[in-house]
């Protein structure tokens, strides 16, 4: 290990009162970029660094920590095999071939034991097919942060620096943090809020995002997760079917949350913010703030709208999460394959690209269509933030949905959705139709939160 590095981890043990590479005590570390400007997904972070078989064996005798040792050194694993070539899907055939042995639908409802066993299959696994993960925790970290500054000059950081006219010779920095748990149980958690309203004109703090309990803050911008609201007045609005929100279910965090905000708003004089945050107990004292960095105002006028028929009506099948543009309707695809036959076909008219969530390699594809519906994520994940930057129409986490990607089709309530069918996406609204509808001329939007546009 580099001797600076060295010593600033000598530095941050100090501070956490912990070990980095203890089995009693360990310290794990958080390895992400710190580019000038954010390239939201496009760049390695790699979390959980600093554990392997022992460790999490000694942090799992720690109070609390039964569960989340083995859920951290699991995320570790497939962290690490993705970044290897492993597909997601590798790891998910693994965990949902225990859920159903264990007959449980969410991760945090494995026993202790059970997420020791499923983290062993993972490594099991990927040794069968020739990776090998370091098990000391300096190559670990030599290994993570090496693979981050690379991560600079990947595929997807390069067509997206292109895309939104960012220089090849800015560079990346590489920030080394200590890992704070959201994953202990139902009481911690993590997630992302905007300061303000990101589709109101108000200027006023006022908390919205994403949260969820018992997961790390990879599970809320990777998009991978349905969400929960932060405020009561962002569930209302976006006429969310859950009655959980942060503000609702921990109250502690939302206001001490609100309290952050306003002193970096009014008193700091900082512009609105887009905060990362993790708690490892419902009270304050309980808070981390990760990250904090100027959030982007989305566009909100001139937006088209659908024109209101009886048809319309009829052919809403529910809301998810509007992130950016307005009135959308377009052929639904699923592929690159899809893209390319009706684009020779009929080049006018408008993609929208179906997705169960996004990665960062999907950027390249998200290029080449209209717009973007996910079944899962929420209004901070990586697409959310990365299609109003890219000046394309989104709906996020529309959970009726389910898509069968490789079959080329989705459902909403068992109606089938294939690839070529017309659909209707409002990415203000959130609304969702099938068939195809008239959008009238753009004009100046005023939002319903719920319902259909109109």
């Amino acid at each position: 290990m580099n001797l600076r590095i060295y010593e600033e981890i000598k530095r941050l043990e100090r501070v956490a009162g912990r070990k980095f590479g203890d089995p009693k005590n360990p310290l794990l570390l958080s390895v992400r970029s710190g580019a000038t400007i954010s390239l939201p997904g496009m760049m390695h972070s790699f979390l959980n660094v600093g554990i392997n078989e022992v460790i999490a064996e000694g942090l799992a005798r720690k109070r609390d920590f039964a569960w989340a040792a083995w859920d951290s050194y699991r995320r570790f694993l497939q962290m690490y095999g993705m970044f290897q070539g492993l597909d997601r899907n590798f790891f998910d055939s693994i965990i949902e071939t225990y859920k159903n042995k264990y007959e449980v639908t969410r991760k945090i409802q494995f026993a202790p034991d059970q997420m020791k066993q499923i983290a062993l299959s993972y490594k099991n696994a990927m040794v069968e097919r020739g990776i090998e993960v370091p098990s000391r925790p300096a190559d670990q970290l030599q290994h993570a942060i090496l693979q981050v500054f690379a991560s600079w000059h990947s595929e997807q950081a390069r067509i997206y620096r292109r895309q939104m006219r960012l220089s090849d010779e800015w560079g990346t920095a590489v920030i080394v943090q200590a890992m704070v748990f959201g994953n202990l149980n139902d009481q911690s958690g993590s997630g992302v809020i905007f300061t303000r309203n990101p589709k109101g004109p108000s200027q006023e703090v006022s908390l919205w995002g994403d949260f969820i309990f018992g997961v790390q803050g990879d599970d809320i911008v990777s998009g991978l997760v349905a969400t929960y609201p932060i405020s009561e007045k962002q569930r209302i609005e976006e006429n969310r079917e859950s009655p959980i929100s942060l503000e609702k279910k921990f109250p502690e965090i939302f206001a001490e949350l609100v309290r952050v905000s306003e002193v970096l708003v009014y008193q700091k004089r900082f512009d609105h913010q887009e905060i990362e945050f993790t708690f490892e107990s419902p009270n304050r004292e309980g808070l981390y703030i990760l990250q904090t960095r100027d959030m982007v105002q989305r566009e909100t006028k001139k937006l088209r709208i659908f024109k209101e028929t009886d048809s319309l009506k009829h052919s809403f099948v529910g809301v998810g999460i509007g992130v950016s543009g307005g009135a959308l309707c377009g052929r639904a695809v699923y592929s690159d394959e899809d893209i390319r036959r009706y684009r020779e076909k009929e080049p006018r008219t408008p993609l929208i690209l179906i997705r169960p969530d996004t990665v960062p390699d999907d950027v390249a594809v998200l290029l080449q269509v209209e717009a973007l519906l996910t079944a899962k994520g929420g209004s901070t994940s990586h697409a959310a933030v990365t299609i109003p930057q890219l000046k394309k129409v989104g709906v996020v986490g529309f959970t009726k949905l389910r898509v069968y990607e490789t079959k080329g089709y989705s459902t909403v309530d068992g109606h089938p959705i294939r690839g070529g069918d017309f659909i209707a996406i409002d990415g203000w609204s959130g609304s969702v139709y099938t068939g195809k509808h008239e959008v009238e001329a753009e004009d100046s939007y005023q939002p319903l939160g719920l319902g259909y546009s109109s």
